[in-house]
């Protein structure tokens, strides 16, 4: 199971990564909204953390001590948070390049950041996340 978790991850994160491509080749004064960017945001960071979660899953079939359970927790921990830093960046960036565009505003109001089905719109507001 970690393991399908895994490379469907990296599936989807080289998918989104082409995609984003061919939407900026288009349209290069706009963000990519379509494909895989009308689920999510970010979906190259969903695929990043799908193939961490997978990971971390894989780990469960290993005989592991307390502490490397531990370790590998504040791991899997850390990776999730990078991702949510690194998605901060972006929608702060975004915002300041795009932001007075009424479809961005539409397209951001609308669509989650990271994860599908998760109606987070937005980390900007949560300095916590700075990396």
């Amino acid at each position: 199971v970690g393991i399908c978790i895994s490379l469907g991850g990296i599936i989807l994160e080289t998918i989104a990564d082409q995609q984003k491509s061919a939407q900026k080749a288009k349209r290069p004064d706009m963000v990519a909204t379509e494909q895989l960017y009308k689920i999510v945001r970010c979906p190259n960071y969903f695929g990043e953390v799908l193939m961490w979660t997978g990971s971390f899953i894989i780990c469960f079939g290993a005989s592991c001590t307390l502490w490397q359970w531990v370790i590998a927790s504040l791991g899997y921990i850390g990776i999730v948070y990078v991702m949510f830093s690194g998605a901060r960046r972006l929608e702060l960036r975004q915002a300041e390049v795009y932001g007075k565009d009424p479809e961005f505003q539409k397209y951001i109001k609308s669509t989650p950041l990271i994860l599908p089905l998760v109606p987070i719109y937005s980390v900007a507001k949560h300095t916590w996340l700075k990396g």
